[in-house]
């Protein structure tokens, strides 16, 4: 298996954990780590958990685990504030503390933890998920897969993690031909119509119904914009793909249709679907498979062969 589809894989499985889930793996990856002295600790009674969610009893390192989005940095600063504290104030012999947390901090979380560690003189470190996928990576495969549950072996994940993506049964759309190209003529006249009497000028009709005519010219030039294209695919083409869907011709009319596949994840119940890449990943991909479970974790490359494989892509707004 490839090197970058191994960590693909990992590090969209690490961020799928979410609250006691994410502790659980934790815990079988340290005692994998250190299994002669990582012992797990869970909260009880009015005692809690007294600031510590497992630590090595002998290097006197405590850990914890943070499943977060960050959403809310004042509440995130507080609560690894009164961890530390806690930790400091209620376990004896610390030496170090790690967090461990499946979302890259932000700066300013970063910025406090260092202050912290500086205050305290103590060892703090942050495990981010880059940071646990290059851990992972370093385990043999049988513990990669008692750890996430899936099979990583080198000579079985191709089989494994690759999909196979399928033209769905019935068409999500059906398109008349005739309709589409009339669709588009009128865009197209309405744009030219648009510039004709943009530079004409509004004599001599008033002002206030000539912007009402450019407005509406404009308008009917761009939400019918999208036939252009369709009708001219189809043009050249008994099949083609436009806007992130599959078209093909059946006598005068265009049946649109869907490529899905099963998701491979462990546990996981949805489909991937090809569809058009986010923004920022355009130039790398034409189109891409997003699962309906899990569309930004559990995500897959497509190529002409209808085969994809675990890529990680880029969601946030492109700037």
């Amino acid at each position: 298996m490839l090197k970058i589809q191994a960590e693909t894989v990992i590090l969209n499985q690490i961020k799928n954990y979410h609250g006691i889930a994410f502790q659980e793996f934790g815990d079988r990856l340290l005692s994998k780590l250190y299994p002669d002295e990582y012992i797990a600790v869970r909260a009880g009674g009015t005692w809690g958990d007294l600031k510590n969610d497992g630590y090595c009893h002998i290097n006197r390192t405590f850990f914890h685990f943070y499943a977060t989005s960050q959403h809310n940095v004042a509440a995130l600063k507080a609560k690894i504030t009164a961890d530390i504290n806690g930790c400091l104030e209620k376990q004896q012999q610390v030496d170090r503390i790690v967090f461990v947390t499946n979302d890259a901090n932000l700066g300013v979380i970063e910025a406090h933890i260092d202050d912290l560690r500086l205050k305290n003189n103590i060892s703090i470190d942050t495990w981010g998920p880059n940071r646990l996928v290059e851990i992972i990576c370093a385990l043999p495969p049988k513990d990669i897969a008692a750890l996430l549950n899936m099979v990583l072996q080198e000579e079985h994940t191709e089989k494994a993690m690759s999909i196979q993506y399928v033209m769905n049964g019935e068409p999500y759309k059906t398109l008349n031909s005739r309709a589409v190209k009339g669709y588009a003529a009128i865009s197209v006249l309405s744009g030219l119509a648009f510039i004709l009497v943009f530079f004409y000028g509004f004599a001599p009709i008033p002002f206030g119904w000539y912007c009402l005519l450019l407005f509406l010219l404009f308008g009917l030039c761009f939400l019918l914009s999208g036939f252009i294209g369709l009708a001219l695919k189809a043009i050249f083409n008994d099949e083609w793909v436009h806007n992130g869907k599959f078209y093909r011709k059946e006598g005068n009319k265009y049946l649109g249709y869907v490529k899905v596949a099963y998701c491979p994840y462990p546990h996981c119940d949805g489909f991937i679907c090809v569809q058009e890449p986010p923004e920022k990943e355009k130039k790398r991909f034409e189109l891409v498979g997003c699962c309906t479970t899990e569309p930004m974790l559990h995500t897959f490359s497509y190529n002409e062969n209808n085969i994809g494989y675990p890529v990680h892509l880029d969601f946030s707004a492109k700037k």
